[in-house]
């Protein structure tokens, strides 16, 4: 029988009612689907606050010694400039990557400035470290630094105090060495003065060693103040200039 129109406004309403049941067996799984989402990021919320501290902070960390990198490689420009010095910035790959350096020579004794780390991962120390080559190399083992509770750790075996005779550079620094006559012909009063100005300082583990010629200054930290480089600069050249062999002090 044909149909008619009361019949066909009672079908929409079924029709409708049977859609509306479906969207709500569709909405019901997401609506659950997103309360259980809700629910792990709530249970994982400490950790997700601590890995975006960690992250901070990291990135505050690798930003401080960005600038602090950026400033040693400026004042190291400039101080090379200074002196005629030439610059060579970092190379090689990240893995066994040598840092940047400033060389030269004054008055015959060839200079390096550069740095090191000591450590690894996050235990690291950071070291700047002058180098140079004595002209007449003394057959002498010596080291001196100032007197602190961890002085005598990381410093050269079988060598002995010595006093050079000058009682406030004796009470001030420590002196070991090979030779004891030889010491004491190397560091006269200007390289007793140089070595109390840079010394005096009191840098974290400063150190200046002589090892048959070849001198070394090192201490804590990447160096940018120029008044610091060149009291270290003097200390190098004074020693690099001491020609103990050929004036037979070692005799």
């Amino acid at each position: 029988l044909p149909r008619g129109r009361g019949d066909e406004s009672l079908a929409r309403p079924q029709a409708s009612s049977a859609t509306r049941a479906a969207d709500r067996a569709e909405i019901a799984p997401a609506r659950d689907r997103g309360t259980s989402i809700f629910a792990a990021m709530s249970d994982n919320l400490p950790f997700l606050l601590l890995l975006l501290i960690g992250g901070a902070l990291f990135w505050a960390v690798d930003q401080h010694r960005r600038r602090i990198a950026a400033a040693c490689t400026r004042a190291w420009q400039a101080f090379g400039a200074e002196h005629g010095f030439r610059y060579v910035p970092p190379t090689g790959p990240w893995y066994a990557r040598s840092p940047e350096r400033i060389e030269g020579t004054i008055r015959d004794v060839p200079i390096v400035i550069d740095s090191y780390i000591v450590g690894s991962g996050k235990n690291t120390i950071t070291f700047t470290r002058m180098t140079a080559r004595a002209l007449d190399p003394a057959p002498l083992e010596a080291e001196v630094y100032r007197e602190t509770v961890f002085s005598a750790l990381g410093g050269l075996i079988g060598l002995q105090d010595v006093a050079i005779g000058d009682a406030h550079f004796d009470a001030a620094c420590v002196v070991k060495a090979s030779d004891e006559g030889l010491v004491r012909a190397l560091i006269q009063p200007p390289l007793r003065d140089a070595l109390s100005a840079w010394l005096g300082r009191e840098l974290r583990g400063a150190r200046f060693t002589y090892q048959r010629g070849e001198i070394k200054l090192v201490w804590q930290g990447l160096e940018t103040r120029r008044e610091v480089l060149a009291e270290a600069l003097r200390v190098a050249l004074e020693s690099g200039a001491f020609r103990g062999v050929s004036q037979g002090a070692f005799r």
